[in-house]
């Protein structure tokens, strides 16, 4: 009877010891990934010509380079 409430209170410990760790390691993935973010708006900007948009005939038409930043930041937040 006493090892089994000692086994569960190890039990309870371990749950909240892995509860902080998953959350210690949420917040350092948010501070990586607003990192990486920073670091590809400021190493982009101004935002390069995608050579991949340019298209031959009138009916398609590439999207300007705000809208592009815009969807790489929305697609980065996504993640």
């Amino acid at each position: 009877m006493d090892e089994s409430k000692n086994l569960n209170t190890e039990i309870n410990q371990l749950k909240k010891v892995n509860e902080k760790l998953n959350d210690r390691v949420d917040y350092l993935q948010a501070i990586i990934e607003k990192e990486a973010s920073a670091n590809v708006f400021y190493y982009n900007y101004p935002p390069k010509a995608d050579e991949t948009l340019k298209t031959v005939g009138k009916e398609k038409k590439a999207d300007n380079e705000g809208q592009k930043v815009k969807k790489m930041y929305e697609d980065m937040m996504e993640q």
